[in-house]
Formats: structure tokens, sequence, C-alpha cells
């Protein structure tokens, strides 16, 4: 008893475990640029990011680091257009639950400009981080001499983690054959 009464008060103490986003080192340039990220506080089995700013696009996430990723399978990165290799507004990736993560996040264009983009994790269906990640480049005459990342409590509505491929085709078999069915029942019936 007395051990629920104790953990009972460190709950309400410490509140529930959050996860977060967070910046990680500088800017670097690829061609356009990238900045590394690391999600990090409750497990989490997926993660999406959707660009905010109209103009701005992303143009992958990659580089999955974590020590347990080798014993426990890897993540995989995706996109919404795989034709168009640059111009993404939306991201995703999943993998075995963590409850730490570092990645690698690559934008189009360049890092002298302001944008937004709205990034969600998830632990299967349960939302754990639901952040608006805002980006601003140095401007000296504005008192900012540095890159800076302005994280603020994410406007993005929760949504349904993005299934993978492989569950889309699953879910595209499994219409197709409830289509032959009744095509197949229909020819019984005449």
């Amino acid at each position: 008893m007395w051990i629920s009464i104790i953990a009972a008060t460190l709950f309400v103490i410490a509140g529930p475990a959050s996860a977060t986003l967070v910046a990680v080192g500088d800017p670097f340039d690829i061609g356009s640029w990238g900045h590394a990220f690391y999600e990090a506080g409750s497990n989490f089995n997926h993660v999406q990011l959707q660009m905010a700013t109209e103009g701005d696009f992303f143009e992958s996430i990659s580089g999955f680091e974590n020590e347990d990723l080798s014993a426990n399978g890897d993540w995989h990165g995706h996109t919404d257009s795989p034709d168009n290799p640059n111009n993404h507004v939306l991201l995703w990736a999943d993998g075995p639950s963590l409850d730490w993560l570092e990645f690698v996040v690559a934008f189009a264009g360049d890092s002298h400009n302001e944008m937004t983009f709205h990034y969600q994790a998830y632990n299967d269906e349960h939302l754990v981080t639901n952040v608006d990640a805002s980006w601003t480049p140095p401007y000296p005459a504005h008192g900012l001499s540095a890159w800076h990342w302005e994280f603020d409590e994410g406007t993005w509505e929760e949504v349904q983690p993005i299934p993978e491929p492989i569950g889309m085709a699953m879910l595209g078999c499994v219409g197709a054959g409830m289509l032959v069915a009744r095509k197949l029942r229909g020819k019984r019936a005449t």
C-alpha cells in the first residue's frame, strides 16, 4: 500500500511522462540543407511531419540512430510522393517502439528562409508528441545572431498515424477480394 501512495505522489509531482522534439547541433549543407532532431521521453514507434509554410518542402527523413536499433529492427522513412524526390509536404517514419531516436530531416531550398512544420510522434495510435517547429535564420539587424528553432505546442489536429505501405497494400487486397466475391456471388445467383 505504501508503494502505491508513493508512486501516486510522484506521479502528481512529476506529472505524466511526455516526449519532446529537440534540434541537435547546427544545420548543415547537403546541396539543400538539413538538421538533426532528437525525439525522447515516452515510447513511440511512428513520427510524422507536415510542412506548414506554403512554398517550403521536405526532401527526406533518414539517418535513424539508437543503440537498440540493430537488435530491435530498423526505422524506415517515407514520403508523400516518391516520384517527386525534392518537394514533399508530408514525411513519416516508423519502426520498433523506442524511448529516444535521433534522425535527420532534409529540407528543399536553403536555410535562409523562415519556415514552420508540424511534428507528431505516436506509440501505436496514441499521440505522445504534438509540436510546431519554427525555423528562424540569423538576422543580426533583429538581434538574432544564431540559427534558431522554436518548438511550440502543436496546432496540427491529432490524426491517425499514416499506415505503412504494406498495411495499405493489404487493405487494397481485402477490398479487391470483396469485389471479386461480390461479382462471383452475382454470377451464381443468375
